[in-house]
């Protein structure tokens, strides 16, 4: 396979991993060429570097986040990105560190990116984002919640007694659950007003948006762009939220 002896930046720029958006920029190319199959395959696995070995190891040394291409990378303000994860692009740490970011916000837990943050002194904090992370008390209503309960107790042989005590120990266990995660949420606000960080999931499709648009409508301190809620089956869970704060909780948030 021949190597181009430069990559242009059009082509190492996508913001996108829609194969469809850059058909008619690939045509020219040809599947024999670097740029025709082989650049789809590389769309497809996400990076673009995993089928160029040959190209000079030094580049990273100098490129900025502008040089590079990175899945669904945008520029969120607060001199901050967001996108796909480096994880398995450990060499974007300099492109990173080139291009001011000082902290990597992980929404995902890989270990061997917080390794290599500590290796090249940046800052890296995860916050991860499980699969039932909208699950959690805090998006959900009093009333839907303690009406669930109620039916499952119902079923089982209590007398009213147990029953009354197992649905009160429910309820605390709601509030203790919204509090620990508001505890968890404040910690990452806290990290995003400091600006100066890349923050990702897997591909930067679905947690990052969302949380993004959970930082925009929960965080009075953001000074970046605004993220809008592009999923509206959590606009009820987003509603919910700001139901279930008290003044307290607000003025966690704030600090």
């Amino acid at each position: 396979m021949k190597i181009l002896a430069s990559i242009p930046k059009k082509i190492i720029n996508f913001t996108s991993v829609n194969l469809e958006d850059f058909n008619d920029e690939l045509k020219h190319f040809g599947d024999d060429y670097l740029g025709g199959q082989a650049i789809r395959e590389a769309l497809r696995s996400r990076m673009l570097t995993n089928i160029i070995p040959d190209y000079k190891s030094n580049v990273y040394d100098t490129a900025t986040i502008d040089d590079v291409y990175i899945p669904n990378l945008v520029n969120i303000g607060n001199d901050s990105y967001k996108g796909a994860t480096i994880s398995k692009n450990l060499e974007y740490l300099d492109v990173l560190k080139n291009s001011g970011i000082n902290t990597v916000i992980d929404l995902q837990g890989y270990d061997k990116l917080e390794k290599a943050c500590q290796e090249k002194n940046l800052d890296y904090f995860v916050y991860k984002v499980e699969d039932d992370y909208w699950q959690n008390p805090i998006f959900h209503s009093d009333d839907e919640l303690i009406k669930k309960k109620t039916k499952e107790l119902s079923e089982l042989s209590l007398t009213k007694a147990d029953f009354d005590k197992f649905l009160e120990q429910y309820k605390e266990k709601i509030q203790n659950e919204r509090q620990e995660f508001l505890q968890g949420f404040a910690k990452l606000i806290k990290k995003m007003n400091e600006g100066h960080f890349y923050i990702s999931c897997e591909f930067g499709e679905y947690r990052t948006p969302n949380i993004l648009a959970l930082n925009t409508m929960f965080n009075p301190n953001w000074s970046g762009k605004k993220t809008v809620l592009n999923n509206n089956y959590l606009s009820d869970f987003f509603n919910n939220m700001y139901k279930n704060l008290t003044e307290k909780d607000k003025i966690m948030l704030k600090n």
